[in-house]
């Protein structure tokens, strides 16, 4: 998993590269060319709700990058796009009740001609970059609930809601989902990121240090892995030094070092 160290504490940078990943993968060479396959792919057939749901999607998706090549991004042209795409899913278990569980699945129905997945990813960098705490939220819950994740890990998913959340002031709520979700897999990095930024957040430092601790005593080191979990760490640290000034000291030397290492994955320096 490769995953950047972000922050998620309200009004403290996440540390996105600004970048959206698409154009990182595949320049502008894209627009026009999945237009093409899927207008080769569907001639000759007419009439078929899905095909008009797939082929509404496919414009969709091409003006929201089109937008970005023009440095005029609309976020109505991204919402509406995902709106398609929770239609195709929705309607498809209308005909299969078993229809697409997976997001993989819906992405292979199509031979990944769409790449859903990275599309979503841009989708919801974006709604970050143009600070859309309250779509995030929304988009979050809604993938969440609309594929079974059995498969693949929703962790992204996850802690994008919960900076949501945050970034809302719904510390409460934040702080509750994050403890549930970290209960489920305490090994899960991201789980323990969140729930130490959700706790920082609502001020209950202690509760943060005991999550910190744990991760202190199993991790040999800053890793691109836990580096999410070293990054809460070190904010801790800054704010509630429980360990004492050695503690600190440790936790500041590893995040930093691995930012040497990891450049790509760390804020700017605490």
């Amino acid at each position: 998993m490769n995953r950047k160290r972000r922050d998620i504490l309200p009004g403290r940078s996440g540390g996105h590269s600004g970048k959206i990943s698409w154009f990182r993968l595949c320049g502008t060479e894209w627009l026009g060319t999945v237009s093409r396959q899927i207008e080769s792919d569907l001639s000759g057939r007419k009439g078929n709700i899905m095909e008009k749901l797939w082929k509404r999607l496919e414009m969709q998706m091409v003006q929201s990058y089109e937008g970005m090549v023009k440095e005029n991004s609309d976020v109505t042209v991204w919402n509406r796009a995902f709106e398609t795409l929770a239609e195709i899913v929705e309607h498809g278990r209308k005909k299969y009740g078993d229809f697409a569980q997976e997001l993989f699945i819906l992405d292979g129905s199509t031979d990944f001609m769409f790449d859903l997945k990275v599309w979503l990813d841009d989708y919801m960098e974006f709604l970050e970059q143009e600070e859309e705490q309250e779509q995030l939220e929304k988009v979050c819950r809604k993938l969440l609930k609309l594929f079974a994740w059995q498969k693949a890990s929703p962790s992204d998913i996850r802690f994008r809601l919960a900076s949501s959340m945050l970034s809302l002031n719904k510390k409460k709520e934040a702080g509750d989902f994050c403890e549930r979700w970290y209960g489920e897999d305490e090994n899960d990095p991201a789980a323990a990121a969140a729930l130490i930024y959700a706790w920082i957040a609502d001020r209950r430092y202690k509760d943060a240090q005991k999550v910190v601790d744990f991760w202190m005593d199993k991790e040999g080191g800053y890793t691109e892995e836990n580096a999410e979990v070293f990054g809460a760490a070190a904010v801790l640290q800054n704010i509630f030094p429980g360990k004492g000034k050695d503690k600190v000291l440790e936790v500041k030397v590893s995040f930093l070092q691995g930012c040497d290492i990891y450049e790509e994955n760390c804020a700017e320096p605490l």
